[in-house]
């Protein structure tokens, strides 16, 4: 599966609903059982969320958003310092992240992107996710 954007950070993007200067950005993984629709409004809406659950995991909220305006590539991005999940234990499988706006809980809570991550097992490690350079969102 490929990264993608939902269509509701789309929306809100152009609406000026989505601040990322202001707004709670969380990040949550997914086991290889996940299945989302860029057209799902809401954390609450996926057809199948497969959200890690072993001992040791959290939802976390990402440190440092900034928007960043790069006029020589003509592009911005929203990045992020890398979120660290601390050690899960074993027997689950890291298959992506939902990087997304925290409102109340998971029904008013809209996602921003999926990125697929290559599957990894816990094993009682540390796992974060890195970020690309270019953040975990952006736009060219």
């Amino acid at each position: 599966m490929a990264n993608k954007v939902f269509n509701v950070a789309k929306r809100d993007l152009l609406k000026g609903d989505l601040d990322f200067d202001t707004a709670t950005i969380k990040a949550l993984l997914y086991d290889t059982s996940h299945s989302s629709d860029a057209d799902d409004d809401t954390v609450s809406a996926f057809a199948v969320l497969d959200e890690i659950n072993e001992a040791g995991y959290s939802r976390q909220t990402l440190a440092n958003v900034a928007v960043t305006l790069d006029d020589v590539n003509d592009r911005a991005y929203v990045d992020a310092d890398d979120p660290a999940f601390g050690s899960i234990v074993a027997g689950g499988t890291v298959a992506g992240c939902i990087v997304y706006k925290f409102v109340t809980d998971d029904t008013d809570s809209p996602p921003i992107v999926d990125l697929d991550l290559t599957d990894t097992l816990t094993n009682g490690q540390a796992v974060s996710v890195q970020f690309a350079t270019t953040g975990f969102l952006l736009l060219s």
